[in-house]
């Protein structure tokens, strides 16, 4: 019984002085205002509460933490699929504040064996993050953490970038050049005028959508579909021009 009592005091201890060593975790006060994730609407803001934290790791291997969203105050491109979520605390990125302050003058292995912790349970964050990896644990990164305040939330309110319209647009764009064949194709037998018509205007959609893709997407999944689609707009106006010549034929 004693040696028990022992065992679970020096573990205790050990503890203790593990996370005394830790970076503890400090929420940011103030959100300024031109804080660049806020003026980037591809960035989703949230507020959250941390159900589970306190968890101690390294920059190289993150602690876990979990946590519910309370609201949504920005839907970016990719908003929340949940509102209950497991994620890994990232303290500081390579590079970043705790970098410089440890003085290691890039030196990643020194950086990755900081010891961090995760927020404690009950913390209240504003949070600005991206949930585009579906498939990967999701990551809370204190750097874009700050305090859960009534003058946090109005900044945000107050200076958060919208969706542009020009980038609602370029996206209806890309499903027009989908739609507009299809519409092409139903017209094709009762007016093939329209049908053409309706049939070449997918190019000048996907000509718009293609105009505002960046020039560093290297992988064009949206082009294997899109060709195609393309392809056979091209053939549906082909043929309507053909059956409209040959209906104006028949008349003369």
């Amino acid at each position: 019984m004693t040696r028990s009592v022992l065992q679970l005091f020096l573990v205790i201890i050990a503890a203790s002085i593990l996370s005394a060593h830790a970076e503890e975790f400090i929420a940011q006060k103030t959100l300024p205002a031109n804080y660049p994730q806020l003026q980037d609407w591809f960035y989703t803001v949230f507020r959250i509460e941390v159900t589970k934290g306190s968890s101690l790791g390294t920059n190289a291997k993150r602690p876990s933490v979990e946590y519910k969203i309370i609201e949504v105050l920005r839907p970016g491109r990719f908003p929340p699929r949940q509102s209950k979520i497991d994620a890994e605390w990232i303290n500081d990125p390579p590079g970043g504040e705790q970098w410089n302050a440890h003085k290691l003058a890039g030196t990643f292995d020194q950086w990755e064996s900081i010891e961090i912790t995760s927020p404690p349970a009950g913390t209240k964050l504003i949070t600005l993050g991206s949930f585009d990896s579906p498939s990967e644990k999701e990551a809370l990164i204190g750097n874009n953490s700050f305090a859960d305040t009534p003058e946090n939330r109005a900044t945000v309110m107050a200076n958060a970038a919208s969706r542009p319209f020009l980038d609602w647009l370029t996206e209806t764009a890309f499903w027009l050049t989908f739609i507009f064949p299809a519409a092409g194709f139903m017209c094709l037998f009762y007016s093939p005028k329209l049908g053409a018509f309706l049939a070449m205007l997918s190019w000048p959609s996907y000509l718009l959508y293609d105009s505002q893709v960046p020039v560093t997407s290297n992988i064009r999944l949206d082009a294997l579909l899109a060709y195609p689609a393309l392809g056979i707009a091209s053939l549906i106006a082909a043929a309507g021009f053909a059956l409209w010549v040959r209906a104006e034929g028949r008349k003369g």
